[in-house]
């Protein structure tokens, strides 16, 4: 079962990110929404995590044949990856 918490709303243009608790790997850690329409995912890695073996995992190639974009991240670099 998932929660979704607000964690750092963003007013301007009506957009907000929310972050997702889910169980497991099923979703990306946060939905960046606009108008209450989702517009892209991102999913987070703990500091210093190696992003490339990460980004060709399972997990994140699940993600890309699902969603139209994903933004991988490690909190010190972003990579931005579309479908």
């Amino acid at each position: 079962m998932s929660k979704t918490k607000q964690v750092a709303p963003v007013k301007k243009n009506n957009s907000q990110i929310k972050q997702k608790y889910s169980a497991g790997d099923s979703a990306p850690d946060y939905v960046i929404k606009k108008d209450e329409v989702a517009i892209g995912y991102m999913e987070a890695k703990d500091i210093g995590a190696d992003l490339n073996k990460i980004e060709k995992s399972d997990q994140i190639q699940r993600y890309l044949k699902s969603l139209d974009n994903l933004v991988l991240t490690d909190y010190l670099e972003f990579r931005f990856l579309v479908r």
